[in-house]
């Protein structure tokens, strides 16, 4: 048993032209502390099962637990960091991260000492009067991501975090927020398109199927520099010298499932 654990899990779409089944036969288990990567083609479900992990979606058959409670009793151990930041462009930096806890009447004297020290240690203190549209794609990443900290998610959720961010910003951003992330100790379950991403963020990568989404196959990741330590951040992992192996594992399991369709 892990501290995320998804059994038999199968989800189908229905609409009046008939059903279209999403995932099929879901089986996983992810341990506290683990960050998870999942590639898959593009419509496998990959979006669909972080939304029945956040509880958005309610399940249909299978699963989902966290520390051994279904996933509606848990809601309040989750953060979901979707692919655009989603800042209010009329609230300054604060007011934006302080959102959650206004809307979960969470406003206490320890989360605004935990909300001050999380800006002062990820560089954002000196803008937190600014609003977004003077604050970098990447500056705005941490914000978005610190607005979901503070409420002390045990799971962090991650969907394609750092898609709409250059390809120069999205390298340093990733390697923020995987500090931020190994920092405060959470676990964290990340879907993406972009192989090396899964590759230098996570611990295991899940490659799914084309629809319905099926575990294809499941890949630890163990990474060495030249010295043979682990890499410290993600940028770093790219030159990994197994880096290239997992690379061409997960690509030939991608096309693999275009050549059995």
């Amino acid at each position: 048993m892990g501290f995320l654990d998804i059994s038999q899990l199968n989800y189908s779409y229905h609409t009046k032209a008939g059903e279209t089944k999403a995932l099929s036969g879901i089986n996983l288990a992810v341990r506290e502390g683990e960050f998870l990567a999942i590639v898959g083609p593009s419509g496998c479900g990959k979006s669909t099962l972080l939304n029945l992990i956040a509880g958005l979606l309610k399940t249909q058959e299978g699963n989902i637990t966290i520390e051994g409670a279904p996933v509606a009793e848990s809601r309040d151990k989750i953060g979901y960091m979707l692919q655009k930041d989603h800042l209010m462009e009329w609230r300054s930096t604060e007011d934006n991260i302080r959102l959650g806890l206004e809307i979960n009447k969470m406003e206490t004297k320890e989360k605004e000492a935990l909300m001050e020290q999380m800006l002062k240690q990820y560089g954002l203190y000196e803008f937190r009067k600014v609003k977004p549209k003077e604050l970098s794609g990447g500056m705005r990443q941490r914000a978005a991501l610190i607005r979901t900290l503070v409420m002390e998610p045990e799971l962090l959720l991650l969907d394609e975090p750092f898609s709409a961010l250059d390809y120069q910003t999205r390298l340093s951003v990733a390697d923020d927020i995987y500090a931020i992330l190994k920092a405060e100790g959470k676990t964290a379950v990340m879907i993406t398109h972009d192989i090396a991403e899964a590759i230098s963020m996570s611990e295991r990568v899940i490659v799914l199927t084309s629809r319905p989404g099926r575990i294809r196959k499941e890949i630890q990741v163990h990474l060495t520099m030249e010295d043979g330590k682990p890499p410290v951040k993600p940028s770093q992992a790219r030159s990994a010298r197994e880096f290239a192996v997992y690379y061409q594992q997960i690509w030939k399991e991608l096309m693999g499932d275009d050549d059995e369709r």
